[in-house]
């Protein structure tokens, strides 16, 4: 018996259709080098800024061939008129090298909707660790602000160059919103250097209204014209959490003030805790650990409770020795052996350009 169909195994880019937000739906005046959804992150040089968020604004099961709940809206809330030589805004997703390795040095397949305000040539960048390999491939908004298909095939990546086929950056993939000619090279072959565009890609950082919007993204080897098939959701969840995991419910932000789902300990002595949380999914590498507070949500912080869950007071704690599948922690101040430690953390071990 097949519970999930073998062709949803062969996208090597997680979260395709945008299910997963582990750290939040919305972030405002994104920075540079800023996680939207889950696999998903925002790069940018100069005056634009943007908001991120996952949408409920897809293409149709008649438009598509099937149902998504989610999309990926970046919307343009300060502008950029003028894209500078160095400039850039971007979103990204970098491939580990092992999920990268079935594409590698063959021929692959890129295909995505897209609904973009402004029409014109945009461009997918493909790099490698080391950005010093780039191949750079266009597609066209043809109507403002309406779903279309772009299918976009890439030659075989080369072996000259940095690349990475085992836990590090394995490929970048990248959609440019702007480009400064610093970032500009030719199309449609893979180049030395580090590129994210063409000349003709549009500035869609030069009006408040652009919108800039990606859905079921599908990357897979070879050149056939394979229909979007997304992983089912606790496949996707567990992709996403190699990468990084929280102890807060699906839905539940980082740093909320709550206790479901809450690690709980409980002290050896009135000056000593120590325990190992262990990780949901390994870890593709040791991550950085964030502890939260379930009274306020404070970070570098847990709660000590009473058995009837009444709060107590704050405890100091501390994580450390994460490894890729799980930390240690201690508590030293605070402590009373009849009361519990609890707390929330996060683990990021994220790949970053």
């Amino acid at each position: 018996m097949i519970f999930e169909d073998e062709l949803s195994l062969r996208n090597v880019l997680i979260n395709p259709d945008f299910e997963i937000a582990q750290e939040g739906t919305s972030f405002t005046a994104m920075d540079d080098d800023t996680y939207i959804l889950d696999g998903y992150a925002y790069y940018k040089s100069g005056a634009m800024v943007h908001t991120g968020s996952q949408a409920t604004d897809v293409p149709t099961v008649a438009e598509s061939g099937s149902l998504s709940k989610h999309s990926l809206l970046v919307d343009c809330t300060t502008t950029d008129a003028s894209i500078a030589a160095g400039d850039y805004a971007y979103v990204a997703q970098f491939v580990e090298g092992y999920r990268a390795l079935p594409i590698l040095q063959q021929a692959f397949t890129l295909k995505f909707w897209h609904k973009h305000t402004k029409t014109g040539t945009y461009c997918v960048a493909f790099k490698n660790s080391g950005s010093d390999r780039s191949y750079i491939a266009e597609y066209t908004q043809t109507t403002t602000d309406t779903w279309e298909l772009a299918t976009i095939t890439v030659s075989a990546s080369p072996s000259a160059g940095t690349w990475d086929y085992t836990n590090g950056i394995g490929l970048q993939v990248v959609w440019s919103l702007a480009a400064g000619s610093t970032y500009q090279t030719t199309a449609d072959s893979w180049a030395t250097g580090d590129y994210l565009a063409t000349s003709s890609q549009v500035n869609a950082c030069d009006s408040t209204s652009n919108n800039f919007r990606l859905s079921k993204v599908w990357l897979y080897p070879g050149t056939d014209d394979v229909d979007f098939l997304a992983p089912t959701h606790t496949t996707q969840l567990a992709d996403c959490q190699r990468y990084f995991e929280k102890t807060y419910n699906d839905g539940t932000d980082p740093g909320t003030a709550t206790q479901a789902g809450a690690d709980v300990k409980i002290p050896l002595t009135t000056s000593w805790l120590a325990s190992n949380p262990e990780f949901t999914v390994r870890k593709r590498t040791n991550p950085t650990i964030t502890l939260y507070n379930t009274e306020d949500g404070d970070s570098g912080e847990c709660s000590r409770y009473d058995f009837f869950s009444t709060h107590q007071a704050d405890v100091s704690c501390t994580a450390f020795d994460p490894g890729e599948r799980g930390f240690l922690f201690y508590g030293s101040s605070n402590l009373t052996t009849s009361d519990q430690i609890r707390f929330h953390y996060t683990a990021d071990a994220r790949l970053r350009g």
